[in-house]
């Protein structure tokens, strides 16, 4: 879901009803004058109780103030995220090719950032792989090649499963695709083609 914190509830709540998962983009989108004191920022962290809302947390650059060009509002929100969410309920994405951002934004500064937010490896590899899996139901593939099923359609909605059986396939990770230095950048943009 990408919309301004501030109008998330209204447009989350009815969702949550209707028996729906809920992937938040960029954060949250709090206000960037105001941060995580932002009042929708905050409900956002409530939602976590829910155990049906994920936060993408990608594109930080979006939610800067334009007299802060660092990334210190990302740290501070992603500090208050993984409390209320844990890494399990969090996922990455390079938001390339970064539309309205390009002179600015780079996947080489992406990928500093999202080591610098989650510098434990095993972390990365939650928000990377484990997490995008379990939440769509896809198969990850261990460094050996074995399949690794991810069963956790818990509160998808069956005509979800059902649209997933119908079309007789389902999405695969490589889950030796979440990066560790540049040099997986490459495999990476495989990784992402592919999915």
């Amino acid at each position: 879901m990408h919309v301004e914190v501030a109008r998330l509830q209204d447009i989350v709540e009815p969702l949550l009803d209707a028996g729906m998962n809920v992937v938040v983009d960029h954060f949250g989108r709090p206000d960037p004058d105001i941060g995580v004191r932002d009042v929708g920022f905050r409900r956002l962290l409530e939602l976590a109780d829910t155990q049906r809302v994920w936060v993408k947390i990608s594109a930080a650059y979006r939610n800067r103030r334009q007299l802060r060009p660092d990334d210190h509002d990302a740290h501070e929100a992603f500090h208050f995220l993984k409390a209320a969410f844990g890494v399990h309920r969090l996922m990455w994405g390079s938001d390339w090719p970064h539309t309205q951002f390009e002179a600015d934004e780079d996947f080489t500064h992406a990928l500093e950032l999202l080591r610098a937010l989650l510098p434990v490896e095993e972390e990365r590899r939650v928000v990377l792989a484990d997490t995008p899996a379990r939440l769509t139901g896809s198969t990850l593939r261990d460094s050996h090649g074995a399949l690794q099923r991810q069963h956790w359609l818990n509160g998808l909605p069956s005509r979800a499963a059902a649209i997933r059986s119908q079309c007789g396939h389902e999405h695969t990770f490589d889950s030796s695709a979440w990066i560790t230095d540049n040099s997986q950048i490459r495999k990476m943009e495989g990784w992402s083609q592919s999915w």
